[in-house]
């Protein structure tokens, strides 16, 4: 019985020198492989920087990994009239025009996202063919398979668009070798958008504009029309008096008719001062910087790939240490040989 504290403090005692242990054996292996692993990281760090280094001695066009330099171009996208234009012609709606039945007459103003069209025809295959077609794409990558498919891959991979919603401005980059390249193609992007944007957008209002206008010219010569058949009733009234009841009925229905063809000929005019006011508030789109000239590449970061490369390259060669360390533990064990190869073990 009274060897039974001195067991339990024994046993604890061993547990704490194996703890103690364990990590003075994990050091004892890193010391002795210390030669290996200074090796294998200066080799890899050497390895990787010599890869840099010719990578930027070579020509850019047959570098593994060139220099790369990504300009860009800001527009304003006036989003808040894309659902209907603010101030003064929001307020000419024909819904607000009170006195005056709307007679089925809408606003011609079309909601939208101004800014998701703008990112959604950069990625069409007309707006890409038209860069390809500018900048000689095909020549410039010298593409030969499949030339038209890998020419508009190239362009969409390295044109770089966000669009901020906070402020409202869509940056367009686009990345390559050459930063003269960049800063054209860039510009010519912006400059095109802008065109084709507009071309969507307001040609709508031209067509409406065109047809308000026939509208207008028709409305107004079919109460002219009626004018002058309205006098000549009177002139006949006045010589007819056997006539003047079927007279005075014709005269009343030529006046109902010039009442709907005015109040039509007021909402008319109406649809073209908006369609006028309109036109003049097409500041939905506008360039607030150009592209320049990139001074600094945008990649790659040589030196994060120097030191990521060496750090793999150390961890492998620690790794590789531990490894190497069981496998020379296991030949010198007569016995993990055994149970591995499954032959039976005799002592000695």
């Amino acid at each position: 019985m009274s060897n039974e504290p001195v067991n339990k403090d024994q046993n604890t005692q061993e547990e704490t020198t194996s703890i103690d242990v364990f990590p003075l054996d994990l050091l004892g292996i890193l010391w002795r492989w210390k030669k290996f692993i200074i090796i294998v990281t200066l080799a890899t760090a050497v390895g990787v920087g010599l890869y840099s280094l010719i990578s930027i001695k070579m020509p850019p066009l047959e570098s593994y990994m060139p220099n790369k330099y990504t300009s860009e171009a800001l527009i304003l996208i006036d989003n808040s009239s894309s659902g209907g234009r603010s101030g003064f012609s929001s307020q000419l709606r024909p819904d607000a025009m009170g006195d005056i039945p709307s007679l089925g007459l809408t606003n011609t103003v079309v909601q939208s996202d101004y800014s998701e069209l703008a990112i959604f025809l950069i990625k069409t295959n007309t707006f890409l063919d038209t860069i390809v077609e500018e900048f000689n794409v095909q020549e410039k990558y010298r593409i030969t398979e499949y030339p038209i498919i890998t020419s508009r891959e190239v362009i969409k991979n390295n044109l770089v668009i966000s669009y901020n919603e906070r402020n409202g401005v869509l940056s367009i980059g686009f990345t390559n070798t050459d930063p003269v390249y960049t800063r054209d193609i860039a510009n010519f992007v912006a400059v095109h958008l802008i065109n084709r944007l507009n071309e969507l957008i307001f040609d709508k209002d031209t067509a409406d504009g065109a047809n308000l206008e026939a509208n207008i010219n028709r409305t107004f010569q079919d109460i002219k029309k009626l004018e002058e058949e309205n006098q000549r009733l009177e002139r006949s009234a006045a010589s007819s008096p056997g006539r003047f009841p079927a007279i005075m009925m014709e005269a009343e229905r030529i006046s109902m008719e010039l009442t709907a063809k005015r109040l039509v000929y007021t909402h008319l005019r109406v649809q073209q001062e908006l369609a006028s006011i309109r036109s003049s508030e097409r500041s939905i789109f506008q360039i607030l910087e150009m592209a320049e000239t990139p001074q600094r590449k945008s990649g790659p970061y040589r030196g994060k790939l120097c030191m990521t490369v060496t750090l793999i390259g150390f961890l492998s060669a620690v790794f590789l240490s531990f490894v190497f360390n069981a496998i020379i533990k296991i030949k010198n064990n007569p016995k993990a040989i055994a149970i591995l190869t499954g032959r039976k073990y005799h002592e000695e």
